[in-house]
């Protein structure tokens, strides 16, 4: 009797060994699908770039070369500088904060050559930005939101962003007034912001805080993202 009460406890530890084998074999292979979904819906979002900015620099640039402006060449270069570092970071990791500031200030000088008369920008930075990277292009569609929907047809606009590297993290800023309220989308149904939202979901899973306000006449974005130091960065790669 005893032989067969040890064989049939030996059959039961076997067939729960199979099957948590089994069990964790499946798993790791919906994990693995799972990275590999996460890393084709990352580089979609990366392969996105807004069809209005092309189209609308495209027309101030034709708009300036016809009047003969004299800014026309400095729009073209402005362009040129931006497409450029576009396709060279899409597909970066991380690249320096400093050099996403360089590419964010030429955006806002083209954008101050198509509204001169009509739009004040303040760009405030601080701290060191040279010691802190950054998932290129993140805090773009933030301030694409702030030029669509903040420019006045009526009185001159201020839009405000800053950015402020310290210790282990960056923090972003943009405002501006609703100047555009009938055609302003609710936060949750702009596009760019919904994919910037995954993005960072993605890159910095738990290593963001995102928060997004707005009011009857005001809209505000607010991301602190932390371990953005070389250190961290470089590990990651």
């Amino acid at each position: 009797m005893l032989p067969l009460t040890q064989f049939f406890l030996f059959w039961v530890l076997s067939s729960c060994y199979k099957l948590i084998v089994e069990w964790m074999l499946l798993n790791k292979k919906n994990e693995e699908i799972e990275a590999e979904k996460s890393i084709i819906e990352l580089a979609y979002l990366k392969a996105q770039i807004n069809p209005h900015f092309i189209l609308n620099t495209l027309n101030t640039i034709y708009s300036l070369t016809l009047r003969g402006s004299e800014r026309a060449p400095d729009a073209i270069l402005l362009y040129s500088q931006i497409v450029r570092y576009i396709f060279d970071k899409i597909e970066t990791n991380f690249v320096s904060l400093q050099e996403e500031i360089d590419y964010i200030n030429n955006y806002i000088e083209l954008q101050i050559l198509r509204f001169t008369d009509t739009l004040n920008v303040e760009f405030k930075i601080e701290g060191n930005t040279e010691d802190h990277r950054v998932a290129p292009l993140i805090f773009i569609s933030f301030i694409e939101n702030s030029f669509q929907y903040g420019i006045s047809n009526h009185y001159r606009s201020t839009i405000t962003f800053s950015i402020k590297a310290v210790d282990n993290s960056i923090h972003f800023t943009a405002e501006n007034r609703k100047c555009k309220k009938n055609d302003f989308p609710h936060s949750g149904k702009n596009i760019g912001i919904k994919n910037t939202k995954r993005k960072l979901s993605l890159i910095y899973p738990d290593k963001h805080k995102l928060s997004i306000k707005e009011t009857t006449d005001f809209f505000y974005i607010d991301l602190i993202i932390f371990d953005t130091s070389c250190k961290h960065t470089i590990e990651e790669q």
